[in-house]
């Protein structure tokens, strides 16, 4: 395939993961909790530490979120391929669409 295919395929999905994620932090509580406090306990941690550590926790931070990323990407791709058949389940058209999209959220 084309350079110029793989890097339009990949903005759109980074876009579409974006646009998702934005969604999900202006319409659950529980998201905005969860970074809320992850943000809280980011900030006490970096308080309590000594300086000289900083890097190494910034390092296994990255490292983390590089790791998550990846996992995201990949799941998200796999969810894309997949996708043809649960859609037709759980396009809304269905009550238990809106419950299991609830449930697997929480």
């Amino acid at each position: 395939m084309s350079s110029s295919f793989n890097k339009n395929l990949a903005t759109f999905l980074t876009e579409a993961k974006e646009a998702a994620l934005n969604e999900l932090s202006r319409n659950n509580p529980e998201h905005k909790k969860l970074a809320d406090n992850h943000a809280k306990i980011s900030a006490n941690v970096k308080n309590e530490i000594p300086d000289r550590y900083e890097a190494l926790l910034d390092n296994l931070t990255d490292s983390i979120c590089s790791l998550a990323r990846m996992e995201m990407n990949y799941l998200y791709l796999r969810g894309f391929k997949d996708c043809i058949s649960p859609y037709k389940r759980l396009d809304g058209s269905f009550p238990e669409s809106e419950d299991f999209e609830k449930f697997f959220t929480a």
